[in-house]
């Protein structure tokens, strides 16, 4: 017998052609801002539209993250923190695709997402940890003839990050100890000082770095002999990277440093018509002739400009974005220039798409990398394994797909990882799979088992419950059959009443009859004396009274009657009611001994 279960794996889906499953799972890395996607699967896959699904967090009150109830969502008491971020794919539920995609990152996303379908009883979990980056920022803070003081820092990291200071081989330099500073917003700012010599040639880097999210952000310059002549000069960073969706500081930094707020200055891009990115005029924004694709993500520190910093603030980055930027000081005929590489990148999903009892092949799939990116394979030990070609795709959206297969051996523990990296943006992401012998068979069996149980359990509570519904219509029924009795008895009792009273009035009417018949043979008897004229009146009215006792007489005589049948009528249908009332209870009868028979049965195979 086939059986579902939950496969939960974080960037991990494993399907098994065999029809069973394992579960994997690792943590799930994103950045504040981004989207991302939990994955939960149901294998063997099937339709569960028409099911119950819930995604929570335990630790939050309420719990609810995301809720479907047969066909939609139900959304009544979702933690409001969730309000508007997340979805789930309805084509997907139909092939067992419970997976929920979160939108807008924010720190507070970080713990421990549990995927329930209480249908089935299953349930996994799958940890999210959120983090946030920035491009470090290199100022010169103090100078002479010889050595050069730069200050790196770099503001709005998530967790912790290291600092580092680079030569032009990557060595790492001798610096001053890196200052880190946790804000109010629970956000990281790191900061350390180096001091290099002035030469020809002296590239040097800050790295700032975080292993747990597989994040790097650096930053160039480079110092030279005539790096600070004695005039002012602007100072920019060759080169600045950073990810779609992220904000960045393109930094500009005026040597020796001067209130520049009464200025003028330019940041723009040759390569665009018109290549205004943002303008500042006199102590205000002067925004009328800005290229479009900047509107409303562009600003200038008025703070800064006081000391000198005419850095550019760029929010919500896109791919078009890349390029070539000059910052432009025209009261001094300064230019620099900075070159702005954007990239993208997403976490790489390992998928098992064969299996022997020996070993797997595993296929390595990313999306949306920009600039193309380089994937390898890596054992335990992190040594490179030999795998098959790197499929490279590049879409219409300019963002690169790239897909690998490797052949490995299932043993008591062998750790996989595909890793997917991009040095041009110092970007990677990788996932982890454990690839272990199959299960013992008794464990199957035990899980067939359970499942055959499960089965079982749910059609005998479907059963009762059928029997339950059919035996509660029953009781409404029985009750509305007793209150027709009852309303039919209350009837004949009123209509024997009133056959009663019709006889007893029938009896006074014969009775008043035959007081009349002899009260006008008596004036028969005086008027023919013709003593008193006055009796033929009264024989008159007598007679007159005789005729209206005989019409009312013929009238209680047909109302008798009709009472009678009436009574007759009622009495057959309150015997016919009686006898369905008593197969009513019978029936009622056989459904409950049949429930305590299901319930014997139930008990017996618990045992």
């Amino acid at each position: 017998m086939s059986f579902s279960t939950l496969v939960f794996h974080c960037t991990i889906i494993l399907l098994h052609l065999t029809g069973e499953s394992q579960e994997v799972g690792s943590s799930q890395t994103a950045l504040i801002g981004e989207d991302v996607i939990l994955p939960c699967l149901l294998e063997p896959a099937a339709d569960v539209v028409s099911k119950s699904l819930e995604w929570g967090r335990l630790d939050l009150e309420p719990r609810f993250v995301h809720v479907w109830h047969e066909g939609q969502n139900l959304l009544v008491n979702q933690n409001p923190a969730y309000r508007g971020r997340t979805s789930l794919s309805t084509e997907k539920l139909k092939h067992g695709d419970l997976s929920l995609s979160l939108s807008a990152l924010k720190h507070a996303d970080n713990g421990q997402y549990r995927c329930y379908f209480p249908s089935q009883g299953k349930t996994s979990t799958v940890e999210l940890l959120v983090g946030s980056v920035s491009s470090p920022v290199i100022a010169e803070i103090n100078i002479n003839s010889s050595i050069v003081v730069l200050q790196c820092e770099s503001k709005g990291w998530y967790p912790e990050p290291e600092l580092l200071w680079l030569d032009a081989e990557g060595k790492i330099l001798s610096a001053g100890p890196t200052e880190t500073v946790r804000g109010p917003d629970e956000l990281y700012t790191v900061s350390s000082r180096v001091t290099v010599e002035k030469r020809h040639s002296n590239n040097i880097t800050c790295r700032v770095q975080q292993s747990n999210i597989n994040q790097i952000r650096e930053t160039q310059i480079k110092v030279t002999g005539d790096f600070f002549p004695l005039k002012s000069l602007l100072v920019c960073p060759s080169t600045v990277t950073a990810l779609v969706g992220e904000d960045v500081i393109l930094p500009c930094l005026l040597e020796p440093a001067a209130d520049v707020v009464s200025k003028s200055l330019e940041w723009g891009r040759l390569d665009l018509e018109p290549r205004f990115v943002h303008v500042w005029h006199e102590g205000q924004n002067l925004l009328v002739n800005q290229n479009s694709a900047y509107r409303g993500r562009t600003s200038l520190s008025t703070e800064k400009l006081k000391h000198g910093d005419l850095s550019l603030s760029l929010s919500a980055l896109k791919h078009s974005d890349n390029g070539q930027y000059r910052c432009y000081f025209p009261s001094q005929g300064k230019t620099s220039t900075v070159e702005l590489l954007v990239g993208s990148v997403s976490s790489p999903v390992i998928v098992e798409i064969n299996i022997n009892s020996s070993i797997v092949v595993l296929q390595c799939e990313s999306k949306g990398w920009y600039p193309k990116p380089e994937l390898l394979w890596l054992d335990a030990e992190g040594k490179i394994l030999s795998a098959g070609p790197t499929e490279t795709v590049r879409g219409p959206d300019d963002l690169y797909t790239v897909s690998s297969r490797v052949t490995v051996e299932k043993r008591h523990s062998n750790n996989i990882i595909c890793r997917v990296q991009q040095r041009n943006i110092n970007q990677t992401r990788e996932t982890q799979i454990e690839v272990t012998e199959a299960k013992i068979h008794h464990e199957r069996e035990a899980e067939l088992r359970e499942k055959e149980q499960l089965l079982a359990e749910n059609k005998i509570k479907e059963e009762k419950a059928k029997l339950n519904e059919e035996l509660q219509k029953k009781e409404e029924e029985q009750k509305q059959l007793e209150q027709l009795v009852n309303m039919l008895m209350e009837q004949s009792d009123e209509l024997n009443k009133l056959k009663d009273q019709l006889i007893n009035q029938h009896t006074d009417t014969k009775k008043e009859n035959v007081e009349f018949d002899t009260k006008l043979q008596s004036v028969d008897k005086e008027t023919e004396s013709d003593r008193v004229k006055g009796y033929l009146k009264l024989k008159e009215l007598l007679l007159e009274t005789k005729q209206q006792l005989m019409k009312r007489k013929r009238e209680h005589d047909v109302l008798q009657h009709n009472t009678q049948t009436l009574l007759r009528k009622t009495d057959e249908v309150l015997e016919e009611m009686k006898e369905k009332k008593k197969e009513v209870e019978k029936h009622e009868v056989e459904i409950s001994e049949k429930l305590e028979r299901e319930k014997e049965i139930s008990q017996e195979e618990e045992t």
